[in-house]
């Protein structure tokens, strides 16, 4: 097992796998991916809870801009298996008290946002009219401003992001109120939105991502959701793909994969992290660098040490909190479709 490559990436995961394929082709880096479970992909690969039943376990809804800059940049990853695609409907909630359902339509079956707004007039007409000047916002730069901001580093303190700009824009404040994207999404759902319904619509899907609702600062999703998640589709076949089209480039560009390698530790000489110990006590070289796809306190504390780390950067860490994550995806075989009482 004892290699030596340009880069070590230790976690085949999502991101090391993009990561390694730019290195790959645009570094020219020959790169060693070493995965402690039997595959490549992290939260990419599929589940199967019964036989003859697949289901996407993480990367269950894509968006038309998700892999934006990957798909420029490798025109190949699409035809590959990154292919994303839509159903009529992206996103809908039904309530328990009276069987109504709130229905967002995906803009391909619904471009001009009336079947969407239609749904939305049966809990109010304000609620209705609101979300039409909003997608006439987001398809005016507000999207754009969330693109910018999500493929870019975190701007400097006291620097705002493109997002807040769009708030903070004079022109935008009579459909958004530039006072709620310092709210929490509690405080912003009693504002934003007359009916219920669609505040609770938000405040589930932003639970399920791990946002504490009375967190300030997280108001402006009271607005966005609704029109970001409305464009939502998943990936042909299930996400698995996508893990395949990136093995698929990696291969083309000489890249190794080993599978069932879990990384015991990263090897520092110098100050300089140099390659990765196995933990069956193979040692791999890394001429340029490691890369690591895995979470901070795993990478600082059991692979890299406190020792070889920045005092300020293991308080950094220590600071990190992972309590509010609440990642809520169900998998569910069925026979045959469900018949909804809310239909």
């Amino acid at each position: 097992m004892d290699a030596t490559f340009d880069v070590v990436v230790a976690g085949g995961g999502s991101k090391g796998l993009i990561a390694a394929m730019y290195l790959a082709k645009y570094g020219g880096m020959s790169v060693g991916i070493f995965e402690r479970l039997h595959e490549v992909g992290g939260g990419w690969c599929d589940d199967e809870p019964v036989p003859g039943f697949v289901g996407d376990t993480c990367s269950t809804e894509i968006w038309p801009w998700y892999h934006l800059p990957t798909k420029m940049d490798f025109p190949d990853f699409e035809e590959k298996g990154a292919k994303i695609v839509y159903g009529e409907v992206s996103q809908a909630a039904a309530f328990l008290e009276d069987d109504s359902c709130l229905v967002f339509y995906h803009p391909n079956s619904d471009p001009t946002r009336e079947r969407t707004a239609k749904s939305i007039a049966r809990f109010s007409e304000r609620d209705a009219d609101l979300y039409m000047k909003l997608w006439g916002l987001w398809d005016g730069g507000l999207r754009d401003a969330i693109i910018e901001m999500r493929f870019n580093p975190i701007p400097a303190p006291g620097t705002p992001s493109p997002f807040a700009k769009a708030f903070s824009d004079p022109k935008n404040w009579g459909i958004i109120d530039p006072h709620v994207n310092t709210m929490s999404l509690l405080q912003a759902s009693k504002v934003v939105w007359d009916s219920k319904e669609i505040a609770s619509y938000v405040l589930r899907r932003t639970a399920s991502g791990g946002l504490d609702p009375n967190e300030p600062g997280r108001g402006g999703a009271m607005y966005t959701m609704p029109l970001e998640f409305a464009e939502a589709g998943g990936t042909a076949g299930g996400s698995h793909n996508t893990a395949h089209a990136a093995h698929k480039i990696l291969i083309e560009h000489g890249a190794e994969f080993f599978t069932g390698c879990e990384v015991d530790k990263v090897l520092i000489e110098n100050g300089a992290a140099v390659g990765i110990k196995l933990v069956d006590g193979s040692e791999i070289r890394a001429r340029k660098f490691v890369l690591a796809n895995m979470d901070p306190q795993q990478l600082c504390f059991r692979l890299i040490g406190r020792e070889n780390l920045d005092p300020q950067i293991v308080r950094k860490v220590e600071a990190l909190e992972s309590w509010r994550g609440c990642g809520s995806w169900f998998q569910w075989a069925l026979r045959e479709p469900p018949e909804y009482k809310s239909a």
